[in-house]
């Protein structure tokens, strides 16, 4: 059983960020695109690695697809 959460910060909303009419498709269709899609499928380089106390900066050079 794969479980996925996501938490978002309060804002405000942005009048001009439109209703991404795909968005609840896309939030259901998860479970079959995490393998491939996102940043476990992306090819790079690691530059540089940075940890702070709360949080990681990744410096990466990012690969063209199929190199």
């Amino acid at each position: 059983m794969a479980i996925a959460r996501y938490k978002e910060m309060k804002h405000s909303r942005d009048p001009l960020n439109h209703d991404n009419p795909k968005r609840l498709k896309l939030l259901r269709s998860g479970k079959h695109r995490y393998r491939t899609d996102g940043i476990n499928s992306l090819q790079y380089d690691l530059l540089k690695l940075v940890k702070r106390r709360l949080f990681t900066w990744l410096y990466v050079r990012i690969k063209e697809p199929g190199h």
